[in-house]
């Protein structure tokens, strides 16, 4: 019974040691290391930009490759074109609508990564009108998904209220591109599957141009806004859901 009791503790420890995490992300804003699902608060106000840099540590014994995806989790959509939240890594800066880096960092046995491979993130809010965004990021093995790191950081939380929270867009992106010219698109992210939504394109007099009903499903929605019948100017696209939460957003169209 002693052998059986000291194998089955060998086997856990072996087990523990196989999934140990192989990297610390560190908060360079502070110079120490983050703990696991890290919660940073950070407020932003309205027309300024946050900017916060991470860096990995390689605590294993060989080079390792690590990659980066990034989960928008809530989007103040403002008054205006609404928050943008966007990061760089390996030396590249992506869009807002970039989620996974194509680019990887790879960090030599017991080393920090290289400023120019370190973890970037933005937040630029509304111009207008700041607001509670959610953002989380994870780090991870490019050889080994397994093997990750996630951190979120929450915008302006003070601000987030109980209809936010409510709301069932949780992500609205500005549409693109902008200026466009025969169609535009709009990426929204929806916690719930909603039947009835719709979406209407004003121009800058107030005039309604167009009126599209749309469907959408749980998480990433990808939505074509046909623009083209209408003349080159400012627009106005307004998202509203049958939970009667609406989000405006501008754009141009050039001919």
């Amino acid at each position: 019974m002693k052998k059986f009791y000291l194998l089955s503790v060998s086997i856990l420890l072996s087990i523990c040691v196989i999934k140990a995490q192989n990297f610390q992300v560190i908060d360079n804003n502070t110079g120490t290391p983050l703990t696991s699902n890290a919660i940073i608060l950070e407020d932003v106000a309205a027309g300024n930009q946050s900017h916060l840099y991470f860096s990995i540590k390689n605590l294993s014994s060989s080079s390792v490759t690590y990659g980066l995806y990034k989960t928008d989790i809530a989007i103040n959509p403002g008054t205006d074109a609404g928050a943008d939240a966007y990061f760089c890594f390996a030396g590249q800066c992506y869009p807002s609508t970039t989620y996974t880096s194509p680019t990887h960092v790879t960090v030599g046995a017991g080393q920090f990564s290289a400023s120019v491979d370190n973890i970037q993130t933005y937040l630029d809010e509304d111009a207008y009108t700041a607001g509670y965004s959610e953002i989380k990021y994870t780090v991870y093995d490019f050889n080994n998904p397994s093997d990750n790191f996630s951190f979120t950081i929450k915008y302006n939380p003070t601000l987030m209220s109980v209809h936010e929270n409510a709301n069932v867009l949780t992500y609205v992106s500005n549409i693109f591109p902008n200026p466009s010219v025969d169609k535009a698109q709009i990426i929204l992210n929806s916690k719930t599957e909603v039947s009835h939504a719709s979406v209407t394109i004003t121009n800058a007099l107030g005039s309604i141009v167009s009126v599209k009903n749309i469907s959408l499903t749980t998480g990433k929605n990808n939505i074509i806004l046909n623009t083209e019948g209408l003349n080159s100017g400012l627009y106005f696209a307004t998202i509203k859901t049958n939970q009667h939460q609406k989000i405006t957003k501008r754009f141009t169209i050039e001919k």
